[in-house]
């Protein structure tokens, strides 16, 4: 269920107007402290890389919002007046396991854009698109991670399960990016969409 998923939210995002990126798959402790994550946040605590090239890739991703942050930063501060961005790829997590013992890799997806026409309504939308692409009737519910507008965004479930958040990423965090503009971002789970496809 999760291939069928992938292949029909990206050909949704592309009908949208979003350019698909590829980021590496490590990244750096400072990186992930820009995203402002409270304490005791297990992405604070990300898997080390065993020899690392340097301080900026010496840790496993634990989340897409990181690169996707970065590279809207570099658009914008390259004089992009707009941007619609995706990427589709793993984040890692060394404090759950499968049964093998391995870390815990969860398919992803993340979008982000800036630009005169981006709105927490525009993100909305792309993310009720790709729900409904997909035959997946969820609910929208107030807040989300902490590097999200508190007032400008929302937490999506089917059931109570967790599928994703969208919304105005905080103006602070935006800031320890060098942006001051507005930001606007949405991460769904496609390990957890497909769990919701496959019970129904």
């Amino acid at each position: 269920e999760i291939s069928e998923c992938l292949v029909g939210s990206e050909m949704c995002i592309r009908d949208r107007g979003y350019l698909e990126i590829m980021n590496f798959s490590f990244t750096g402790v400072k990186e992930i402290q820009k995203l402002g994550l409270p304490e005791g946040d297990l992405r604070n605590d990300p898997m080390p890389i065993l020899n690392p090239l340097g301080e900026d890739a010496a840790v496993m991703r634990p989340t897409l919002a990181c690169g996707m942050l970065h590279t809207l930063a570099f658009n914008m501060n390259h004089s992009t007046p707009a941007a619609r961005l995706y990427e589709m790829a793993a984040v890692f997590d060394h404090h759950h396991r499968t049964d093998e013992g391995l870390p815990t890799e969860t398919q992803t997806l993340c979008l982000g854009a800036y630009g005169p026409e981006e709105d927490f309504f525009t993100v909305r939308g792309a993310v009720e698109a790709i729900l409904r692409a997909g035959g997946i009737a969820c609910e929208v519910e107030a807040g989300g991670d902490a590097y999200y507008h508190p007032g400008r965004c929302a937490s999506v479930f089917c059931g109570s399960e967790l599928i994703g958040v969208f919304g105005q990423i905080h103006p602070l965090v935006a800031q320890n990016y060098g942006v001051d503009t507005d930001l606007y971002s949405a991460e769904l789970s496609f390990d957890a969409l497909g769990r919701v496809q496959g019970a129904e």
